[in-house]
């Protein structure tokens, strides 16, 4: 596997983790995500139920940060003294 179908890949997988949990607490719902993203949100319900598809790691990275999520998939951590 080369290095950018690693990359998609662990992206995917984080994305998938913590898509759905992240959208829900920003208050967004999947028709809302979608139209918000400019992906169609029968996609976006893939993603969330872990099942891939043929976006493009662009695609993929432009969701992730869209939820605030970090440039690997993954919340971002807490600052130190925060609550």
């Amino acid at each position: 596997m080369d290095q950018m179908a690693g990359d998609r890949l662990r992206l995917f997988q984080n994305l998938a983790a913590h898509a759905a949990l992240t959208r829900a607490k920003m208050g967004l719902s999947l028709s809302d995500a979608a139209r918000l993203f400019g992906i169609e949100q029968n996609i976006i319900e893939k993603i969330e139920r872990r099942e891939d598809c043929d976006l493009p790691i662009k695609v993929l990275l432009r969701l992730a940060q869209g939820l605030g999520l970090t440039d690997v998939g993954l919340p971002r951590e807490k600052p130190n003294g925060s609550v």
